[in-house]
């Protein structure tokens, strides 16, 4: 048991290593080495808990994917309306994957070189976020504020809302930059949600 743990430990501590390394240098510039470097080991040691920097890179990557829907997730608890969920969910997700690249401005002017790893993680969250929207969608039209949905009205809406979204993160990636200006989610999402609110 305590090897596990030891073994946990390690592991841990390779990807705070990583994490701190790939903001400042990116993928690209950050070796194996930089990272034994930075938690006293050697490389080889390195090697027997990750097989190479962009296993490391995926692990650090999807953890970020795992907070920013965390926070995404947990910030349309407090709103009232299923609209101001479903707006809110959409506008923080967005604002914590610009705040989180930000992070990594190295990484960015790289991302091109690495769309793959984007692409693998977009896939990976595309099924979480359809969920959470379509949830919303659907606990709106039971309670009367949108008009009557189907189940597959709610997917497909899920699914558009969802594509959109991500259609914007992937013009950031392959600009290499964060856009100066706001991406007006908010008003995307109100007018995707006025053609589904029920009539006074």
């Amino acid at each position: 048991m305590e090897n596990i743990s030891r073994e946990q430990k390690i592991r841990s501590e390779i990807i705070a290593a990583a994490q701190k390394l790939f903001r400042v240098h990116g993928l690209d510039k950050t070796t194996m080495d930089d990272i034994a470097r930075a938690i006293g080991k050697v490389k080889g040691s390195v090697y027997h808990y990750y097989s190479n920097k962009e296993e490391i890179f995926y692990i650090v990557a999807s953890m970020e994917m795992k907070e920013i829907f965390a926070t995404a997730s947990n910030a349309f608890e407090t709103q009232n309306t299923y609209s101001e969920k479903i707006k809110t969910f959409l506008c923080t997700r967005c604002n914590e994957i610009r705040r989180k690249l930000n992070l990594y401005p190295v990484l960015l002017s790289e991302s091109t070189k690495h769309m793959e790893v984007f692409r693998r993680l977009q896939d990976e969250t595309r099924a979480l976020e359809m969920g959470v929207v379509y949830d919303l969608l659907s606990r709106g039209s039971a309670c009367g504020e949108f008009r009557k949905l189907t189940s597959r009205d709610c997917t497909l809406m899920a699914h558009t809302l969802v594509v959109v979204i991500k259609g914007l993160d992937a013009n950031i990636l392959m600009d290499s930059k964060l856009p100066s200006e706001d991406l007006h989610v908010d008003y995307m999402a109100e007018v995707f949600l006025k053609g589904l609110r029920c009539r006074e």
